[in-house]
């Protein structure tokens, strides 16, 4: 019985070319669990690449919000100035 386990833990930890971490689950083993393994590795890459196109979203989010408060500074001193002239 142990032998069959750690194969089953061997397979599910071959990696396939280009795919993220695999990920383990239960009493499941062999083939089975490699592929249900490679699929919610993927599915994390997945989630990771989309939490790292928010971030960047937000990073150009607040560059526009800083650039946007400058020109209403900007606008606001120029009708200062013509209010004086």
């Amino acid at each position: 019985m142990g032998s069959a386990a750690s194969s089953g833990d061997q397979a599910a930890n071959q990696s396939a070319s280009g795919s993220g971490p695999q990920i383990q689950f239960g009493n499941v083993q062999g083939p089975v669990q490699t592929t249900i393994g490679l699929l919610a590795g993927d599915l994390a890459d997945q989630l990771i690449a989309e939490a790292r196109k928010t971030g960047e979203l937000e990073t150009q989010l607040d560059s526009v919000t800083d650039e946007r408060d400058e020109l209403i500074k900007t606008v606001a001193l120029m009708q200062a100035t013509a209010a004086r002239i």
